[in-house]
């Protein structure tokens, strides 16, 4: 271990510096309501610090930074559904709008769209909510997810098929009211 960890630590601090609020954002998306983004970003960037003797001087790419967010989202979904079965209840998100009634349409358009968003498999989602939302590239994503890019856009072709027929559905069932 003839490295410095000082050298080390400065180059997780400049990518949490570079990459924090798109960071923040994408596990946000990515997580849904109860998610606890800070958690997640933490535990991001301790594997980071863990792992940084095994990069150059300028510390881990953005691609890998954000693979690692991704795989802990996916396993905080995971512990959450575990959480949910088991009836443990999560505290509820406290509303930033402006009014009460913003604040309610806000929530509930969130909660359809977290509705749908966890009815796709955890790939598909990934893809979808970093193309379409977050509006990474194909390359980006596979490379974050550490696949082929035409893996990312088979996936991404069946995600909107499927959250495209889940809109349907859900628009009939609400009676069209949510246009």
């Amino acid at each position: 271990m003839g490295a410095n960890p000082t050298a080390h630590g400065d180059a997780v601090r400049r990518l949490f510096e570079s990459h924090v609020v798109e960071l923040r954002q994408v596990v946000a998306r990515l997580g849904g309501p109860g998610l606890d983004v800070d958690d997640v970003l933490q535990d991001a960037f301790v594997v980071a610090l863990r792992n940084a003797a095994r990069f150059g001087p300028e510390g881990p790419p953005r691609p890998w930074i954000f693979g690692v967010a991704i795989k802990l989202v996916t396993a905080a979904r995971r512990r959450a559904r575990v959480r949910e079965f088991l009836g443990l209840e999560a505290a509820e998100e406290l509303p930033h709008a402006e009014t009460p009634w913003t604040a309610f349409e806000q929530r509930e358009s969130s909660e359809r769209l977290y509705r749908m968003l966890d009815q796709l498999s955890e790939r598909k989602r990934t893809v979808l909510v970093l193309y379409e939302i977050e509006g990474w590239s194909g390359e980006e994503i596979a490379q974050a997810m550490k696949c082929p890019v035409k893996t990312v856009w088979t996936r991404l072709y069946h995600a909107r098929r499927e959250f495209e027929a889940l809109m349907v559905a859900d628009r009939a069932a609400s009676g069209g009211a949510h246009g």
